[in-house]
This record gives structure tokens, sequence and C-alpha cells, in this order.
């Protein structure tokens, strides 16, 4: 076996870190896989294909995330001819310290890949050291995921996410993406963005009909060129909270936003975010409603 360990720079943000672990974790790889090549500074690497075969590795991709942007992703596919060869190789998040956190705590992460059924499925497991003979024991959590994996993930990106809040009190903690290949002539690839933790449980049916008549507030949304366009069904006129969320539960915008009775649309501009994953709320006395927003 062998262990590929990365730069360490992403360790210098002070105010991501306490003692060189991370407190939370925000990834949308636009930066660090912009160049197309590596591991994202930070992160660690783990896997028995030889670095100087580094194809079927866990590696970047200016095209590999969602809606084509940098992301980074894993085939065990390498050699001469090209072949699937039985690997496993693990991305490792940077070390975590997520003891400070009260409430629940999750990771979220977009996945798809090119045919569930060919080769392992990707596992998400977690471990409290990266030494080698650990990393081999590391405990897959992949049945506590939510939604689970499935032939979703091949028709388009799909956002997961792992309640990390059993575990939070492990320091440090590292998470990994378990990708094992099939070998032969045959296989799968798998692609993953925007990895980052969240104190907000993700909800699988967040946007909602807005023609609906039998809930009091609904909504759905988008996010294009930093300009959200929301489309709102409300029961009777009311004066709400606007929220936006990124993945890791933090408010980057709030303002008020009075809502006619029926259906409604609304722009807010300017908005401070990049592709990615956002939760918006709408929030009252009496009522509240959230809906998960892309932004392109």
């Amino acid at each position: 076996m062998k262990k590929i360990l990365l730069s360490a720079l992403a360790l210098c943000t002070a105010s991501l870190y306490a003692h060189g672990q991370a407190t939370s974790l925000s990834e949308d790889l636009n930066l660090k896989c912009a160049t197309g090549s590596g591991i994202p500074a930070g992160w660690q690497f783990y896997n028995p294909i030889p670095s100087t075969i580094p194809l079927g590795m866990w590696q970047c991709g200016v095209a590999f995330g969602r809606f084509s942007t940098p992301g980074i992703s894993c085939s065990g596919l390498y050699g001469s001819p090209l072949t699937y060869y039985l690997d496993t190789s693990i991305l490792i998040t940077p070390a975590l310290n997520l003891s400070a956190y009260s409430g629940n705590i999750y990771l979220n992460f977009d996945t798809k890949t090119t045919a569930i059924n060919l080769g392992a499925r990707m596992q998400i497991v977690y471990t409290t050291d990266t030494t080698d003979s650990l990393l081999d024991m590391a405990t897959d959590i992949t049945a506590a995921m939510m939604p689970v994996f499935s032939n979703d993930d091949v028709t388009d990106w799909v956002t997961h996410q792992a309640n990390l809040t059993p575990f939070k009190n492990i320091v440090p903690l590292y998470i990994g993406f378990r990708y094992t290949s099939a070998a032969g002539t045959t296989g799968n690839r798998w692609y993953l963005d925007n990895i980052g933790t969240t104190t907000e449980k993700l909800e699988l049916s967040v946007n909602p009909n807005i023609n609906s008549t039998t809930a009091p507030l609904s909504f759905s949304g988008s996010i294009t060129d930093n300009n959200l366009t929301i489309s709102c069904h409300n029961s009777f006129p009311a004066t709400y909270s606007l929220q936006l969320l990124d993945i890791t539960g933090r408010i980057i915008h709030s303002q008020s936003l009075n809502l006619p009775s029926g259906t409604s649309t609304h722009n807010i501009g300017g908005l401070p975010v990049s592709t990615g994953i956002y939760i918006a709320r709408l929030l009252s006395e009496h009522t509240q409603a959230k809906a998960k927003i892309l932004s392109r």
C-alpha cells in the first residue's frame, strides 16, 4: 500500500482551523482543481496504484464538477491497454474538529457516476488517523447517508448528506470517500464536487409544487449570475424574512420580503454566491418554508 500526502497549504487559514484542525469544511473545488491535476491542498490521498500511473486515482479535472466546473474524479482505470484494476482509492478530508457544535452537524457533497452497477459503489468512511493500518479499518457510514446511492446518480448530479453528529466529539476526525474499482474491461467513474459541512438537515423534497393549494407557503428558486429568482405560492399576504444560507449553515443574505396572496415571482440581485448548493428560507410569525437552491 502506498499513501501520498499532499501539501497542507489549506491548513494556513486561521479563521477555519484550530490547532491544525478544521472547525468546518467548505470546498467547491473551483480554485483548488482549476489547474486540472493533483489533489486539493490540505487533503490526503491513499491508494495502492503506483504514483507513476495517476490516471485511475482521485484527481482534479477542470470540468469534473457539477455544471462542468472544476471537480474531482476516480475510476481505477489505467495501464496499457486501459484496464479497470481492483484497487481502493480514498480521498481524505483535512483533520476536522467539530466538537464545538451544540446541535447536529452534517456533511453534504454532490456526486455523479457513469454506471451505478459496474464496479463497487463509492463509500463514505471515517477514521481517527490516516496511517495506512487505520485507513484499512476506516468505519463505513454509507448506510446512514441520505439519499442512498441509486440510479439517480447516473441520471444527473445528486446532493447527498452524511450525519456526522454521532462522531463530532472524535478529534481529530477524518472523512474519506472510498472507491473500490472492479477488475476487468468494464467499470465506472465517480465524480465529486461541493463538499462541505452544514447544520441544515437535507430535505429530500424541498422544492414543492408552487401551484399547491394545500400548503400556506411554498416556493422554489434558482440563482444565476448572483441573482436569486424565487417563485412563491402564498395563501394570504404577509411580510416574510428571506434568508439565504450556504452549505455550512451560515446566513449570507437576509432581507424582508412582502408576499401577496397567490403566486408571485421575486428577484434579488448582487448576492455573494459562487456555483454550488444553497438553502433559502422564508419565515414569518406563523409559518415558514425552505428550498434547496442551485447556483449556476
